[in-house]
């Protein structure tokens, strides 16, 4: 309904963020500054479609809800994301403690309650107590993701909940070659990266010590850097000395992914292609020595203005 007067547009479509668009549209009789009345939170559906051989291609962008606007001359810009704004999955904070349940359960729950679909793909966690404390339902649930590696993603009124290392094991799905680049960037870190994580404290219930540990093999070095994160916070917790091992053995897996994440990313430009999506695996050619790792994407940009662009950002798959 609006292509014929948009200026430009994009889609971001990231993992563990929300998605959302921007849009200008031409704007010289100020329609839409006067008549043409938009409300925040408004509904807006997106799709790119590409033409190929006469077959219309389709990225299903999703649904939207207008959160900014910006009216300069002859134009008139918006913003939205891929949640309502009046939802409470963002904006109602909450205390609530969940126990004796999985992150399945509370994932599935969360959904429910804000009337959303809901989609889990990975092994189920148990989870004996979490504390959501002045939280919204996608602040809390976010970070128990993220605390037991795996990621969340909300499109089109749907929940998706992944485990990262499932996610990771599967086949690359794309192969992009250096020549078919417009820019690109690979970029290494050591700073606040770990080989191992420690977590350990005494459990006042348990009346001793408890340890989770997870470690992970960190290419590019030559040799080990036997650098340990330790933690002493004990995460709320609870269960039998077995039960409390097994999730902080998980909680630690967790904390490792989320520190090392951005050891080594990858950043592309190419021309525009539908098939670039977030949490897709990806393996690139011509890049010489890291050629030889898989990546995950964790955010695109789809951009069309005076023709059609996608960047990616994307990781080494970690395998925790």
């Amino acid at each position: 309904q609006l292509s014929e007067y948009i200026k430009s547009f994009s889609y971001k479509d990231n993992i563990n963020t929300l998605d959302e668009i921007a849009v200008t549209v031409f704007d010289k009789d100020e329609n839409w500054l006067r008549d043409w009345v938009t409300l925040k939170g408004d509904e807006i559906n997106a799709n790119i479609i590409v033409v190929e051989n006469g077959e219309n291609k389709v990225l299903k962008c999703g649904t939207f809800f207008l959160d900014d606007k910006e009216f300069g001359k002859s134009e008139f810009t918006f913003k939205a994301v891929s949640v309502d704004i009046t939802s409470s999955l963002k904006n109602e904070e909450k205390t609530k403690i969940w126990s004796k349940t999985t992150l399945k359960n509370i994932a599935s729950s969360i959904a429910s309650a804000e009337k959303f679909s809901f989609k889990f793909t990975g092994n189920d966690v148990s989870i004996e107590k979490a504390e959501q404390k002045n939280q919204s339902n996608g602040g809390f649930l976010q970070q128990l993701c993220v605390m037991h590696g795996f990621s969340v993603k909300v499109m089109n009124k749907t929940i998706y909940v992944s485990e990262l290392t499932a996610l990771e094991s599967l086949e690359s799905e794309i192969v992009i070659e250096k020549k078919h680049c417009m820019d690109w960037k690979i970029s290494e870190t050591d700073n606040n990266t770990y080989d191992k994580c420690i977590i350990e404290y005494k459990d006042s219930k348990l009346g001793k010590k408890v340890k989770g540990t997870a470690s992970v093999e960190r290419p590019g070095y030559k040799q080990n850097t036997g650098k340990t994160l330790r933690i002493s916070e004990n995460f709320g917790v609870t269960g039998t000395f077995e039960q409390v091992t097994k999730q902080l053995n998980i909680i630690a897996a967790g904390k490792l992914r989320e520190k090392n994440q951005d050891e080594l990313t990858v950043s592309l430009g190419l021309t525009g292609d539908i098939q670039i999506i977030a949490g897709r695996r990806l393996t690139i050619k011509g890049f010489g020595q890291y050629d030889k790792y898989k990546y995950i994407i964790m955010s695109t940009e789809h951009k069309i203005q005076g023709g059609y662009t996608v960047s990616l950002e994307a990781r080494r798959c970690l395998y925790l």
